[in-house]
Formats: C-alpha cells, sequence, structure tokens
C-alpha cells in the first residue's frame, strides 16, 4: 500500500511539476502595474498636449474664422461690401464668430476628455488583467511551494532523491 501511494504521489508531482515558476513573478507583475500606471501619465500629458496645439491652431485661424463668418453672413443678408455693415451687422457677425471660437473650442476639449477617457478605460483593462495574471502566478508560486514540500517529504519518507528527475529532459535534449 506503502508502495501504490508513493507511486501515485510521484505521478502527481512529476505532471504537476512540469512547469516551474519564477519566484516573485507577482511582485514582478505589481511592478508592471506601477508601469502601467506611470505610462498612462505620460499618455495623457500627450494628449493635452496635442490639444493644445490644436487650441493654438484655433487661436492663430481666428481672423480666417472671421472672415468666414463675415462672408456667410454677407451672403445670407445680400451686403457686397463689408463697407455696408451697419453696428448690429458687426456684433451679429462678431457674436457669431465668438460663438464658433467657442463651439469649435468645445468640440477640441471634448475629443481630449474623451481620448483621455478612453485611455483611461485601457489601462484600466491592462492593469486588471495584470491583476489576473499575479493572482496565477501567486496560486502557482503557491503550487510550486507545496510540490516541493511533498517532494522533500516524499524522498525523507522513502529515501529517493527526486531532485534527479527534475529538469532531466531539458537536459538530455540539450545533450543531442
Amino acid at each position: 500500500m506503502k508502495k501504490i501511494i508513493t507511486i501515485n504521489l510521484l505521478a502527481i508531482l512529476l505532471i504537476a511539476g512540469c512547469s516551474t515558476i519564477p519566484r516573485n513573478a507577482s511582485i514582478l507583475n505589481e511592478k508592471v502595474s506601477e508601469g502601467i500606471r506611470r505610462n498612462q501619465v505620460e499618455i495623457e500629458k500627450i494628449i493635452t498636449a496635442l490639444a493644445d496645439i490644436q487650441r493654438a491652431i484655433l487661436d492663430q485661424e481666428w481672423d480666417n474664422l472671421y472672415q468666414k463668418i463675415e462672408q456667410k453672413y454677407m451672403s445670407r443678408k445680400s451686403i457686397a461690401d463689408p463697407s455696408n455693415f451697419t453696428q448690429d451687422d458687426r456684433k451679429s457677425i462678431a457674436a457669431n464668430a465668438a460663438k464658433t471660437y467657442y463651439d469649435l473650442l468645445d468640440e477640441i476639449n471634448s475629443k481630449e476628455n474623451e481620448i483621455k477617457l478612453q485611455s483611461r478605460q485601457n489601462a484600466e483593462k491592462l492593469i486588471e488583467i495584470n491583476d489576473e495574471i499575479s493572482k496565477y502566478l501567486l496560486s502557482l508560486e503557491k503550487l510550486d511551494d507545496a510540490r516541493n514540500n511533498v517532494v522533500q517529504k516524499l524522498g525523507e519518507l522513502t529515501g529517493i532523491d527526486f531532485s534527479k528527475l527534475d529538469g532531466l529532459a531539458k537536459k538530455l535534449i540539450g545533450g543531442i
């Protein structure tokens, strides 16, 4: 009976012992999550910088924007020459130009926030996946420790040095 239990335990250990888990792999995965968070901060800085460029372009294009609004106003009111504008016409053009400017600015800001949110969601998904991997590796570390304890106890019980089998296949393949 003792031999049957020993053989069964040995078979289980050989099957379970096919993979080895590097020590502290779960700690390394925490470092990966920290790296993802730091990377996210840098990505958000880039998104802000790109949005700032678009806002600066919008500022630089104010004269063109104003002229387009003025042209639309002239065609809508059938005014051929801007010198014929009344003070109310100029106020209306300025108000429309300002409204258009702020609408475009809001659109840039909205896109910036949308892209940042999407980037944050992606980073959180990566962290969630990494956390799951960390949990899995931690369970494998515990399994590896348990397997080593069983091998040690089995070796003490039987007097057999099972470590002679550990890595034997790789050694044999390497010698070919």
